[in-house]
């Protein structure tokens, strides 16, 4: 026989069922198992319906893409994502194309606006793309991570090498904790 004890007094509320000699904790929302603690270790249950994960719960996305950006030898921003406290892995890419004669592009992941040589969080790239005509260069960058306290704005900032050029861009970030 399960024992159930009501984590909430008032309004929907999550159910915390244990069963009898099992050594399994459930924990309940909505009448879906959330969290299952048992002797062999805890196992968080991700969403399985498709939707987001709430503000402020594991696995939070937030994602931000740009249109064209004229962008020139000076740092600038191309597009920015605003982050809560909390554990982040950030993830980007700054892409040219458009006019020849771009013959490469600096790109950072900035908590300064337009600092594309320097990235606040220790990573930069810079691609070594000569143009043959088509105008086209790409930095892309792999999981970086932000352990922050307050809300803090990160941009994607890129920087040509020579002449100005059109450049998109891409930044996301999960909360892993």
């Amino acid at each position: 026989m399960a024992s159930s004890i009501n984590a909430s007094t008032s309004g929907p509320g999550g159910v915390i069922t244990t069963a009898d000699n099992s050594g399994i904790l459930q924990i309940q929302s909505g009448g879906t198992t959330a969290v299952t603690v048992a002797s062999t270790g805890t196992s968080i249950v991700g969403v399985t319906n498709g939707t987001n994960a709430a503000t402020g719960v594991v696995g939070e996305f937030i994602d931000s893409q740009s249109g064209a950006v004229s962008v020139s030898t000076t740092g600038t921003a191309i597009t920015s994502i605003t982050l809560t406290a909390g554990d982040w892995d950030i993830t980007g890419s700054a892409v040219y194309y458009g006019a020849s004669g771009s013959t490469g592009i600096y790109a950072a992941i900035n908590t300064t606006s337009g600092a594309a040589t320097t990235g606040s969080l220790g990573q930069n790239y810079n691609t070594a793309f000569v143009s043959t005509g088509s105008g086209f260069g790409q930095a892309s960058f792999p999981r970086i991570r932000a352990n922050i306290t307050t809300t803090t704005t990160y941009y994607l900032n890129a920087q040509l090498i020579t002449t100005t050029n059109n450049c998109y861009g891409y930044i996301s970030a999960r909360r892993m904790r």
